[in-house]
C-alpha cells in the first residue's frame, strides 16, 4: 500500500539523516492520512454526534446526530437525525428526521423521512416526502411523492403525482 511504501522510505531517510526527505515523506503521509480519514469503514459511535466527511460503510450511531456527507452503506442511527449527503443504502433510523439524497432500503424518521428518490420502505411518524417512490410509504398523517410505484398508507392524506399501485 501507499502507507507501507512511505513508511519504508521514511525509515531509510531517517537512517540517512536526510531531513529534507523526512519532511517530504511526512507531508505525503499526512496527505494520505487525510484521504483515509475522510471515509468511515466499520463502526462509528458518538455520544452526541457521529460524523464523517466522506462516504461511510458499516454502522454509525450518534446520540443526537449521525451524519455522512457522502454516501452511506449499512445502518445509520441518530437519536434526533440521521443524514446522508449522498445515497443511503440499508437502514436509516432517527428519532426525528431521516434525510438522504437517494434511499435504498428502510428509512424511518420519528417525525419525517425525506429523500429525493426512495426504493424500499419509508416510514415517518408525521409524514414522508420523496421524489419518485418505488415501494411502500407509511406516514402517520401524510405521504408525498412525485411518482408512486407501490403503496402509500397515511392517517390523513396521500399525494402521488403518477401512481402505479395503491
Amino acid at each position: 500500500t501507499t502507507f507501507e511504501v512511505l513508511i519504508k522510505d521514511g525509515r531509510a531517510a531517517i537512517e540517512k539523516q536526510d531531513d529534507a526527505q523526512v519532511k517530504d515523506i511526512l507531508d505525503k503521509l499526512e496527505k494520505e492520512a487525510h484521504k483515509l480519514a475522510g471515509n468511515m469503514y466499520g463502526a462509528q459511535i458518538g455520544g452526541a454526534v457521529a460524523a464523517t466527511c466522506g462516504h461511510a460503510r458499516g454502522i454509525q450511531l450518534g446520540g443526537a446526530v449521525s451524519l455522512a456527507r457522502g454516501s452511506f452503506y449499512g445502518a445509520q442511527i441518530g437519536g434526533t437525525a440521521a443524514v446522508s449527503g449522498g445515497s443511503s443504502t440499508g437502514a436509516q433510523i432517527a428519532g426525528a428526521a431521516s434525510v438522504a439524497e437517494d434511499h435504498y432500503g428502510l428509512q424511518i424518521g420519528g417525525a419525517v423521512s425525506l429523500a429525493k428518490r426512495t426504493r424500499g420502505i419509508q416510514i415517518g411518524g408525521a409524514g414522508n416526502a420523496t421524489g419518485p417512490m418505488y415501494g411502500l410509504q407509511i406516514g402517520g398523517a401524510a405521504n408525498v411523492a412525485s411518482r408512486v410505484d407501490g403503496a402509500q398508507i397515511a392517517g390523513a392524506v396521500n399525494v402521488g403525482g403518477d401512481v402505479h399501485g395503491v
